[in-house]
């Protein structure tokens, strides 16, 4: 009896085992992820062999996880020292002047961008055509004319026009070349003689000084460049009769049988004594019409 007792206290004894101890795993290092990926550029415009005059706006998107720190415009493998704007996030433009090419010319454009990490990365390169041979100045518009009285006498006539806005003279005013401020006896302008210019772009009043009013006289102003490119502005006159407003032609589409041309037109409720217009055509650009 004592003996089976002893055999099971020897028993319990060796089946208690200690527990183990459990050794926590080492911590895991942090992993860094380093950024080697370049910049997406994708290209938004021109398109390629696009024909491009005066100054034309370059657009391109650029994406990066990173964030973009440069954008640069190449011309021709060379850098073009534009700044880009960003419209964006991830949107970028360049205004670039084309004057400086011959018409016919075909640079070469491509862009370089890069992150905050130094990852960089060029675009596809593009070629387009320049063409400036039918580029004009936008029109400068008359936009007031005032009776001139010295001593309660009339004297002539002050004219006003607008100050250019015309980002081809903005950008680069030495394209600019003068005013011309023409006056007629008739609407069409057919018998127009120069009265004044000015190569300074500042100015925008000249005062008519007339002794005897003649009838009902017209003005415009025409600018030219540095090319010698002319293009009219709006015409006024004396009468107490508004002109009607100028309606602009905003395209010419050609096929081989026909030729569409559209024109921006204004509401005539705004003017009460319409009457009728027509198109008119002339084989130069400053001929009769």
């Amino acid at each position: 009896m004592r003996i089976g007792y002893l055999f099971g206290i020897i028993i319990v004894l060796f089946s208690c085992k200690e527990a183990p101890i459990v050794v926590p795993p080492p911590p895991a290092e942090e992993v860094v992820e380093v950024d080697s990926a370049p910049p997406i550029i994708k290209w938004i415009s021109p398109r390629f062999d696009a024909v491009v005059k005066e100054i034309i706006t370059i657009e391109c998107q650029v994406i990066d996880t990173g964030g973009v720190v440069l954008v640069e415009l190449f011309v021709d493998s060379l850098l073009s020292g534009i700044n880009s704007n960003s419209t964006s996030d991830t949107t970028f433009e360049f205004s670039w002047q084309t004057t400086n090419f011959s018409d016919g010319a075909e640079p070469k454009l491509y862009i370089h961008a890069s992150d905050n990490e130094g990852n960089d990365t060029v675009s596809q390169t593009i070629r387009v055509i320049v063409d400036n041979n039918h580029s004009y100045p936008n029109p400068f518009d008359l936009y007031s004319i005032d009776s001139v009285f010295t001593d309660s006498i009339f004297s002539g006539y002050n004219l006003k026009w607008e100050l250019s806005t015309d980002l081809y003279f903005e950008q680069a005013d030495l394209y600019f070349a003068q005013y011309i401020l023409q006056p007629s006896d008739n609407p069409l302008m057919t018998n127009s003689s120069e009265i004044f210019s000015t190569s300074d772009k500042a100015i925008t009043i000249f005062e008519d000084g007339i002794t005897v009013s003649e009838g009902i006289l017209y003005y415009r102003i025409k600018v030219e460049d540095i090319f010698g490119k002319q293009t009219p502005g709006n015409v006024i006159s004396t009468t107490m009769d508004d002109m009607p407003s100028k309606w602009n032609v905003t395209d010419v589409n050609y096929t081989r049988n026909w030729v569409t041309i559209n024109w921006m037109a204004w509401d005539s409720a705004s003017f009460p004594d319409y009457k009728f217009h027509k198109l008119l055509s002339s084989a130069t650009r400053d001929g009769i019409y």
